[in-house]
C-alpha cells in the first residue's frame, strides 16, 4: 500500500510533466501560445501548492478526494509523459 507521501510526490511529478507538455504545445502552436504557457504554469502552481502542503502539513492531512486511489496510476501516467516529453524534444 502506498503512503500519502508517495502519493503527494507522485502527484507533483505529474503536475510538472503536465506543465512540460503544455509549453511544448505553446512551443508547437503559436497561435495559442499564451493559452499553453498560462496552463503550463497553472501546473507548476498546483505543483507549488502540493509541496507547499508537504512542508507545513503532514501529508495524512490532505484529503483522500484530492489523491489518487493508486500509486501505481500515477507512475504510470508520468511514465507516458514522459516518454512524449523525449519524443517531442528531440
Amino acid at each position: 500500500m502506498s503512503s500519502e507521501r508517495e502519493l503527494l510526490e507522485e502527484s507533483i511529478k505529474l503536475e510538472l510533466n503536465v506543465g512540460e507538455i503544455y509549453k511544448i504545445f505553446s512551443d508547437f502552436f503559436g497561435d495559442d501560445r499564451e493559452f499553453w504557457q498560462q496552463l503550463s504554469l497553472e501546473e507548476v502552481n498546483h505543483a507549488q501548492l502540493l509541496k507547499a502542503g508537504i512542508e507545513m502539513f503532514s501529508a495524512e492531512m490532505f484529503p483522500d478526494e484530492l489523491l489518487f486511489a493508486r500509486l501505481s496510476d500515477l507512475q504510470k501516467i508520468n511514465g507516458q509523459l514522459e516518454k512524449l516529453k523525449k519524443e517531442y524534444l528531440i
